[in-house]
């Protein structure tokens, strides 16, 4: 996608320079990923699975980074690092913790995409040193499906921007209230707010409430495995009447909004009155409080039904600080020796950044710190 296509933020300084590219199907653009894999096949680089790093092993004279500790079927394995250590082990986007922490307006959150990305790199940066810089940033807040039984969310299709679904829909908080625009085009997580990208508010518990008529039109769950963990990964076969999704408890059902509030344990008479003063404002064919411009139905056809929505991310983007050459900064701004990072784990975004700047910051900061490890003298 060249300019002006696609760009998600064509207002900000340097976003003339944005392009976007898609390589492959829709599943997944898998030819960028398979590329990616071909790299390290081709070299016969081994890769060891199930086997997280736990540790940063440190000299205890020169400070310096010389290898790490993992852990295999629970016993320590130690690697040396020959001239150095890359840590590129992801943000923190199910370390429920370090969430609460960190990450603003949100008391819990879950991922989209992979569940295994638990601040596993910043807990080892931390731990010889490092300063840590970008802790509030991360592509959320958005709202989706969460279940116990699985650990990444579920993307709900009538929440989709673009996409029209029958029946009536509303978002409602622990107040029984509508909040924001249902349909709005958030990026990444991210509204204007007086002027200034915010991240959305997402009171919780909060639950999407509809009629039967949007029970009954199609599954609620689009299990097309185009991205996301769930549908590439887990792929749960969900229902095409939603039938099994209610028996599960995942959906929730009362005859009149009443019997519904009652059973979600939100007050009914507020429940009640939200339903009425939208019904009364698709009637007159305008959303006067949120500005909705895209499923103005009402809520008509009983029995009714929620779900209960998640607050849900993408990514993080903070960690050890880093410099230019990759290196990681300890508060002073001097680096710690042999030791470097790329990728979301300690991302160059502050705040904002164009969409897919991500994957662009990962080959641009993989290949520093490539080069300027492999330039390291070797130690014996």
């Amino acid at each position: 996608q060249h300019q002006p296509e696609g760009i998600e933020y064509p207002e900000l300084p340097g976003a003339t320079c944005v392009h976007k590219f898609h390589d492959g199907p829709t599943y997944g653009y898998s030819f960028t990923w398979k590329r990616f894999e071909s790299f390290v096949t081709e070299r016969n680089i081994p890769v060891l699975y199930e086997t997280p790093g736990r540790e940063l092993i440190q000299d205890g004279e020169t400070r310096e980074i010389i290898g790490v500790r993992a852990e295999k079927d629970g016993k320590s394995v130690f690697i040396k690092a020959r001239r150095g250590v890359v840590l590129t082990c992801g943000g923190f986007e199910n370390n429920q913790e370090m969430i609460r922490n960190y990450l603003p307006g949100v008391s819990y959150c879950y991922p989209s995409g992979t569940p295994y990305n638990e601040g596993d790199g910043i807990a080892m940066a931390l731990s010889v040193g490092a300063d840590l810089w970008h802790m509030n940033n991360f592509a959320g807040p958005s709202m989706a499906l969460k279940v116990p039984e699985f650990p990444a969310t579920f993307s709900i299709q009538a929440l989709h921007f673009a996409k029209e679904y029958p029946g009536g829909m509303i978002i409602v908080g622990p107040d029984g209230g509508r909040f924001y625009d249902e349909k709005f085009k958030h990026r990444h997580g991210k509204v204007p707010i007086n002027g200034v990208w915010s991240p959305m508010h997402v009171p919780t518990p909060m639950f999407m409430v509809f009629d039967q008529d949007m029970m009954s039109a199609a599954p609620l769950y689009n299990k097309n495995p185009n991205r996301g963990w769930t549908p590439i990964i887990t792929r749960y076969d969900w229902s095409d009447d939603n039938s099994a999704e209610l028996e599960k408890g995942w959906i929730k059902k009362g005859e009149t909004i009443e019997d519904l509030a009652r059973t979600i344990g939100l007050d009914p008479a507020a429940l009640g009155a939200t339903v009425e003063r939208w019904n009364a404002q698709t009637a007159a064919g305008e959303d006067a409080d949120f500005g909705r411009k895209l499923m103005l139905s009402p809520l008509a056809k009983g029995p009714f039904y929620a779900m209960e929505l998640s607050p849900s991310m993408i990514n993080t983007q903070g960690g050890p600080r880093r410099n230019e050459k990759a290196r990681v900064l300890r508060p002073d701004g001097t680096p710690i020796p042999r030791l470097y990072s790329a990728g979301e784990l300690g991302s160059i975004y502050s705040y904002l950044y164009q969409g897919t700047g991500n994957i662009g910051e990962c080959l641009a900061f993989g290949r520093i710190a490539g080069r300027n490890v492999a330039a390291e003298t070797a130690w014996s």
